[in-house]
């Protein structure tokens, strides 16, 4: 017995963000406020007390995932836990993880699942994953979710878990029960009988977009005073959507927009900048780069750190009739 803790078989912690640390043992749930110099049980309506894993959101609502019991949450620290099971259909819980929205997902035996109402209700999370016995989850900057399995080796999501992908290039162990993602957005798979396997992935930072739309004013191609609006469009954002509207806030005729962008060091990402008018179809740039055949997108290398591109006029026509 070590100051309160008194079962020592230790299969998961976690830590809120006041600094409170919670356990997980096959003696249910233990809670320290004082770095770990004496332990409290706090199982009160925990009717399992084989806990699997443990996960704290934002709002310091603690879950816990038992083996044949399902999840339960509690809202006061630990204190008192209630049963959140509707629509989980395999109660035998391995792993649990929350991204930056909120989302709860639980990993079993029989997939994956998520909860977006914190717990209430789940919802099953299995096409296109080939194994689906899912061992351990982690989130990365981009909420991107990657799960490893027995079996399958180690599938991400790239919108909550609505798909998965196999990403096994370099594993020669498909079995992997451990991942954890480093603050320099570096993967480590644990294998079960192949050591540690780990693969870089992409990272996020601020690029600025600014584009001269002058021109395009005098042309009466682009009227703002309508309600048009200049986007960027590019590989980031899959070549579509309204977020990456760019603004005039000096009324020069320039637009610009800084938006958060995910990539690889030194990968060369395209884009091009988009006329949306308020009536009719979006105007792109035909062709801004002569040097970047069949589409003539335009390109700039990414490297990980905030980056301002230089201004540019669309579709690099200075003057009227160009």
């Amino acid at each position: 017995r070590i100051n309160g803790l008194s079962n020592t078989y230790i299969y998961c912690i976690d830590v809120n963000s006041d600094g409170i640390i919670f356990v997980g043992t096959q003696g249910g749930v233990f809670r320290s406020q004082d770095n770990g110099l004496i332990w409290q049980e706090i199982n009160t309506n925990l009717i399992n007390l084989d806990i699997n894993a443990l996960t704290v959101n934002d709002d310091s609502h603690i879950f816990a995932g038992t083996w044949g019991d399902g999840v339960f949450r509690s809202l006061d620290n630990g204190d008192n836990w209630e049963q959140i099971n509707t629509n989980l259909t395999n109660l035998n819980i391995h792993s649990l993880a929350v991204n930056s929205l909120g989302y709860l997902f639980a990993s079993t035996d029989y997939g994956a699942f998520r909860s977006s109402d914190n717990g209430n209700n789940w919802e099953e999370l299995n096409t296109s994953i080939e194994n689906p016995n899912i061992l351990c989850f982690t989130i990365s900057s981009l909420d991107h979710i990657f799960a490893g399995s027995w079996g399958g080796g180690v599938i991400i999501s790239t919108n909550n878990g609505d798909s998965w992908t196999t990403v096994n290039t370099g594993l020669i162990n498909n079995n992997i029960p451990a991942l954890s993602l480093n603050s320099n957005n570096v993967l480590f798979a644990g294998s079960n009988s192949n050591g540690v396997f780990k693969s870089v992935l992409p990272v996020q930072a601020p690029v600025t977009f600014q584009v001269d739309m002058s021109v395009k004013m005098l042309e009466n191609v682009f009227k703002p005073q309508d309600g048009d609006l200049i986007m960027v469009h590019g590989e980031f954002n899959n070549w579509a959507g309204m977020e990456m509207v760019l603004q005039d806030l000096d009324a020069d005729s320039i637009y610009t927009g800084t938006f958060d962008i995910g990539g690889s060091p030194e990968q060369i990402i395209q884009y091009k900048f988009v006329i949306h008018p308020v009536s009719g179809d979006d105007i792109y740039e035909p062709d801004p780069n002569q040097d970047n055949p069949p589409y003539f997108n335009r390109t700039f290398t990414y490297s990980g750190a905030p980056i301002t591109l230089p201004v540019v006029f669309f579709n690099n026509e200075e003057s009227v009739g160009e």
